[in-house]
């Protein structure tokens, strides 16, 4: 069997997380009309056993209720990207209608959300959009970089000087906020020539993006990376890749023609709870925001933004 045959033969994989069995099956019938050659499809009534069944098992997509017993669908989205080095796809199929609460899940990675009773035909459509059957990348909408402070190009050169010969994605993503970091981030502060006070310009990675830099530079495996991703304190050594990264494209993030290049003066292990950090996360004068993904590894994320 040739390798694109092996590819063609693994099976679709999917979970469905909803606490009524009825939902289960509706959406098992729906994902076995879509069409593919091949599936496999697990289901949990809980977060909790849907966090066990993706120890050993990763899915194409994850579907998943909103309103569930002890955990809801939110929370379970976002102890599922802390646990996983992998960002799995997920969408919610919900009761849930509060605008508010509707684009917290979308701003934590949900690609979609449809609401109940649904339609099958337009869950269909969602789940082949996202998951095709010939299995290439389904098409998202731009990003616009025109008024981004660092290049993409620029970027991309910094990330390969850190992670070494390494193969990675680096893609520019919406505006990140607070909510879309992990438990704990690292955030380099910016001064013109090396100044401490005023701070310009903050670079936020999350512990993800950290923890592929460390990883990546100093060949480690996806186990070990993993478990640096869910560390509230690091080591100076694990810091080290990222820190360097922050140092060496102050000088490309774009100031004031009359003001001296930037210079990274100070980095520091935060709380996503840190409230200064979010405000400034949704009020700033300028910023770029990135996902890096290193494929086998897992993908993180990676902010600018000035002050």
């Amino acid at each position: 069997m040739s390798v694109a045959d092996t590819a063609q033969a693994e099976p679709f994989r999917f979970l469905v997380v909803d606490d009524s069995r009825a939902i289960q099956s509706i959406i098992r019938r729906v994902l076995e009309a879509v069409g593919y050659p091949s599936i496999e499809v697990r289901v949990a009534s809980e977060a909790e056993k849907a966090l066990e069944i993706l120890a050993e098992f990763t899915p194409d997509l994850v579907i998943t209720d909103w309103h569930m017993p002890k955990m809801t669908g939110l929370e379970f989205v976002k102890a599922m990207h802390n646990e996983s080095p992998f960002d799995i796809p997920v969408g919610f199929v919900t009761t849930e209608s509060n605008p508010t609460k509707l684009e917290e899940a979308r701003q934590n990675g949900a690609l979609f959300v449809l609401n109940k009773p649904f339609n099958d035909v337009e869950l269909i459509s969602l789940v082949k959009y996202w998951v095709p059957i010939d299995r290439s990348k389904p098409k998202v909408p731009p990003v616009d970089t025109s008024k981004y402070i660092i290049s993409l190009e620029s970027a991309e050169q910094h990330v390969k000087n850190a992670i070494s010969s390494v193969s990675f994605e680096l893609t520019p993503c919406a505006p990140l906020i607070s909510n879309n970091l992990t438990a704990h981030n690292l955030l380099g502060l910016y001064g013109f020539g090396g100044q401490s006070q005023p701070v310009a310009a903050l670079a936020v990675l999350d512990m993800k993006a950290v923890a592929l830099m460390w990883g990546c530079a100093s060949g480690e495996t996806a186990t070990a990376i993993k478990d640096v991703m869910r560390k509230a304190e690091l080591e100076d050594s694990i810091l080290m890749a990222a820190r360097k990264f922050m140092e060496e494209i102050a000088k490309t993030i774009a100031t004031p023609a009359d003001k001296e290049p930037l210079a990274l003066t100070r980095s520091s292990v935060v709380a996503q709870s840190f409230r200064r950090l979010g405000e400034i996360m949704d009020n700033n004068h300028g910023r770029a925001d990135f996902t890096l993904n290193v494929p086998g590894f897992g993908t993180g994320h990676i902010c600018f933004l000035t002050v």
